[in-house]
């Protein structure tokens, strides 16, 4: 009986750390992950401030779904804020990326200035990324439709 218990206890224990072991390491933010989603957040402000709607697309996840702002609607509205404005500048809180698997969270205060400060429009997002089959992380959803 003795014997037994002590089996079932080892099992538990072995078990309990192998759980243990797969959270912790798995779950941690890979530094290289979080800098790249960084860097789209960096590419997305210069591509506004350059008003460059091909640049802006290409930081978009093909499959974009966020409710009815689709892909398509992001950058028609997005083309449409750029031809409205003579400039347009997004400054964005360094907010902190939560990471599981293939998928990012990054929810941060911003600020549109709008024609050197003629105009200036503060908000937060919920901004989402996935990481596309080759790699490369890309936003698939959380960007406003029709604040500026």
């Amino acid at each position: 009986m003795l014997f037994r218990s002590l089996n079932i206890f080892g099992a538990v224990l072995a078990l309990g750390l192998v759980l243990l072991m797969g959270c912790s390491k798995g779950d941690a933010p890979r530094p290289d992950d979080v800098a790249a989603v960084r860097a789209i957040m960096e590419q997305r402000a210069q591509a506004i401030a350059n008003k460059d709607i091909g640049a802006f697309e290409r930081l978009l996840h093909d499959e974009y779904n966020d409710g009815r702002n689709t892909k398509s609607a992001i950058v028609e509205d997005m083309t449409e804020v750029f031809n409205r404005y003579q400039s347009l500048h997004l400054n964005y809180q360094k907010a902190p990326v939560e990471l599981k698997m293939n998928t990012a969270r990054v929810v941060q205060r911003l600020e549109y200035q709008v024609n050197d400060g003629e105009r200036t429009v503060h908000d937060h997002e919920h901004l989402m990324l996935r990481k596309t089959p080759d790699g490369a992380w890309k936003i698939s959803g959380g960007i406003k439709v029709g604040l500026l």
